[in-house]
Parts: C-alpha cells; sequence; structure tokens
C-alpha cells in the first residue's frame, strides 16, 4: 500500500479500499491514551435517534430524498473532476461526503457555506447530519466478521491546540469517529494514525503516512472498506478470456458473464448486480459507441442517474459480460475540490473554522484520496481470485452486453441510490 504525504495545516486524507476478508473495528483504546482520546467520556445524547434496520421498515429522516439527490449530485461532479481521457478513475463519494459533512460541523461564515454549496445546498447541517447518520447506519447495520460497509474517520489535532465540547458532542451523536490530541511531531503519532487505519481495515492499509509537517495543527483521515460476496457468484464455466478494446489499445481480459437486471436509457446501457450481505449494489453502465464517458458523465444529474439504477423493471434482464479489474488511485482532490466550488477553506487568511477551535490557525491545506477497488467472480475480492467450480443453469436472455469497451461502474446504496464507490474503465 502506498504512502501518502500529509503536509500543512489542516489535512484530509480519503481512503478507501475494497478488500477480501475478515474486517474489525478500530479500537483506539490500544492507541491512544485516555488524556489523547478527546471522545473518552463521551456518549451519544439519548434525544439521537437510532435505527434497526433488522426490524421491518424504518422510516428515514426527514428531508432524506433531498440529501440523496444532493450527495448522489455531488458524486456525479466528484467523478466528472476526476476524470481524464484515456484514463482509468476512482471516486470514494459516501466516504468524501461523510468526511466533509465532519468539517463542515466546524466551519463557519463563508468557509461553511463553500462547503455546503457542493454537497447539499438546500440543507442545513442539522439536515446533514440527520441523514448522514441514518445512511451510514444502514449501510454498516448488516456488516459481519467477514463481509460489510465499513467507514473510518478521525481528526488528529496538535497537543496545544483547543477543540470545542460542542464540536466533540456532534461528533459523538452523529458521526462514527475518533478524535485525538497528541504530539504531531512525535515519531509515536505518525504510528498510531496508521495503527488506527491498519486495524480500521484489518491490515489492508499498512501505512496511509510516514511523515507530519512542520507546525501542523490538525490532521483528518477517512478509511473506508467493503468486502462482500456476489448473491450469486460467477461459475467457472462463466468465466473466460476475451479482449477489452480501451481507448489506448486493446488487451486480454478475463470476462464473467451472468443474467442480471437490465437497465436502460437514451444515452446508455448497463446491468445492476446484488451482493450478498451488504445493502450495497454494483451498477456497470456503458454509453453508445459513438459516446466517450466525459460526454455521457456531462449528461448525467442526479435524478437521470437514480432513474437508471432505482427504477429498473423488475422483469427486465440482460446477459451481461464483463471483465475482472482490479482499481486504485492515489492523488490529491485540491483541484477537484477547488473547480467544484471549495476555496476560501484552503485560504489562511479568510479560513474560518471557528466551530472546531477559538484559534485561527486552522485551514484546509490538501485533501487526499486513496481508493482501491476489485471486481472479480466471488465478488469485490482481487480479480486473481478463481470463481467457484460448476456449471450454473443458464440461458441466455434476449438482450445481451458485453463490456468490452470504456464503461462506468457504481457500487451505491440500493434504497437511495447514493454511490459509495463510483468509477471509469478506460483500459485494462
Amino acid at each position: 500500500m502506498k504512502k501518502l504525504n500529509l503536509n500543512k495545516a489542516l489535512c484530509i486524507g480519503l481512503c478507501s479500499v475494497t478488500i477480501a476478508g475478515a474486517l474489525c473495528g478500530c479500537n483506539t483504546d490500544s492507541v491512544l491514551s485516555k488524556k489523547e482520546n478527546l471522545l473518552s467520556g463521551y456518549e451519544r445524547s439519548s434525544s439521537i435517534v437510532t435505527y434497526d434496520f433488522t426490524s421491518g421498515t424504518t422510516a428515514p429522516p426527514e428531508n432524506y430524498d433531498a440529501y440523496s439527490a444532493a450527495v448522489t449530485e455531488f458524486s456525479i461532479e466528484l467523478l466528472k473532476n476526476s476524470m481524464k481521457s484515456n484514463e482509468n478513475s476512482l471516486v470514494a463519494p459516501h466516504s468524501t461526503a461523510t468526511t466533509l459533512s465532519l468539517i463542515l460541523n466546524g466551519a463557519s461564515s463563508s468557509t461553511g457555506t463553500e462547503i455546503k454549496n457542493i454537497l447539499a445546498p438546500t440543507l442545513d447541517t442539522q439536515s446533514i447530519n440527520n441523514c448522514n447518520f441514518y445512511l451510514t447506519s444502514r449501510l454498516s447495520t448488516f456488516n459481519t466478521d467477514t463481509n460489510g460497509y465499513f467507514s473510518e474517520n478521525s481528526l488528529w489535532f496538535e497537543d496545544k491546540f483547543d477543540v470545542k465540547t460542542m464540536y466533540l458532542q456532534t461528533v459523538a451523536n452523529y458521526y462514527n469517529a475518533h478524535m485525538a490530541r497528541t504530539a504531531l511531531s512525535d515519531i509515536d503519532t505518525i504510528d498510531k494514525i496508521n495503527n488506527v487505519t491498519h486495524h480500521s481495515t484489518n491490515g489492508v492499509i499498512e501505512s496511509i503516512i510516514s511523515s507530519v509537517p512542520e507546525n501542523a495543527t490538525a490532521v483528518s483521515i477517512t478509511a473506508s472498506a467493503l468486502t462482500d460476496n456476489w448473491l450469486n457468484p460467477y461459475t467457472t464455466d462463466r468465466v473466460k478470456e476475451g479482449t477489452f478494446r480501451g481507448t489506448q489499445k486493446d488487451s486480454t481480459a478475463t470476462f464473467m458473464t451472468s443474467n442480471e437486471r437490465y437497465i436502460s436509457e437514451s444515452y446508455a446501457t448497463g446491468f445492476i448486480k446484488s451482493l450478498k450481505d451488504t445493502p450495497i449494489k454494483f451498477a456497470a453502465i456503458m454509453p453508445t459507441e459513438d459516446m466517450s464517458l466525459e460526454e455521457f458523465a456531462e449528461t448525467l444529474t442526479a435524478n437521470r442517474l437514480r432513474a437508471i439504477l432505482l427504477e429498473s423493471k423488475a422483469t427486465s434482464f440482460c446477459t451481461a459480460t464483463i471483465p475482472c479489474f482490479d482499481a486504485e488511485t492515489y492523488t490529491s482532490l485540491d483541484e477537484t475540490l477547488k473547480n467544484m466550488g471549495i476555496n476560501k477553506a484552503y485560504n489562511a487568511k479568510e479560513a474560518n473554522f471557528s466551530g472546531i477551535s477559538s484559534s485561527s490557525e486552522v485551514h484546509l491545506s490538501t485533501a487526499l484520496l486513496g481508493a482501491q477497488v476489485s471486481l472479480s467472480p466471488n465478488g469485490t475480492t482481487k480479480s486473481e481470485a478463481s470463481a467457484p467450480i460448476g456449471a450454473a443453469e443458464f440461458e441466455e436472455c434476449d438482450t445481451r452486453l458485453t463490456f468490452d469497451r470504456p464503461f462506468i461502474y457504481i457500487f451505491f446504496d440500493n434504497e437511495s441510490g447514493i454511490p459509495v464507490l463510483m468509477g471509469c474503465v478506460n483500459n485494462l
């Protein structure tokens, strides 16, 4: 795993990883002292609504539909701003939105406005907190020892830096985050940050940073992990080699074939495939041959994407063939976020994070994204993973789709349509 160097005052690292194997939650008690753990002694307020998704229908909070549409729009913009001609791309919309929501709670005046304007401009911060808490709770409800969606957020403050009680209580109420205050310049702090991330991803991210910048006041790390099997895995007889016609060259790839839910709209066709345990589905969307992925993405809106993902006919099926692939990215989000509208937060003189601290030093210096995702016969494991031996009963549908040219893929919450992971494949 590559190391991400965080440099300057307020650093936000985003790491979204799709992995195989058991995952465990981050145990800060084994890494942080009680003094270092700022949330020690904080509990979620009894007035905060909690959700039980295992016992029938659970009503989402007020404004959840508006929130879902807004975060889906944010996801599309995040993808569009990450796309480069002839290159693969990968973004982690839910993790990115969660981190920005966490920071938004400490941002004041125009600093908060610019964050909210790209995240959910019509909603107040309290509504964003309520909706984010509902979604994150829902995504993690069905986690098991081996499968699930795990999200980790942590903020690390310099030990002389004050952090407001009201902010910490808000974090405890609505975010499954860890708040720490320690000497950021100490070499031990690097080990602590890496150990927390290591535990929260079950060892997948062994080392996310190698140094903390001089005079840093706060460091933010976000890690998420998704691991699950297909509800209906691809058996060996449905896995064969073929040719992928990339934008740069043709390449040999391992293709998987199955009958899946068919989706279509004016400029694209695709399919949806269910995961086994998590409330997350996978969608692959391929534009018409005369349209590039960038051109198709420019046509997308939240309403259109949600219609594609959530309103497909239950009786419409296709025989879909898609290649195995591994995708990863380790990149700065700074230019992406600035292009989307966050500018004052990066300005040391204009940034206002008075909701976090009384200090005027806090500003957004860099935002880093690290993401990894795989597609294989068993599910979201490395594509080298072998398919289950056997031959499933199979009869081809009248509609056939072969993803042997560039396509967009989305792992999304199957209730709201909000993307968890989202990217494009131009070449293999």
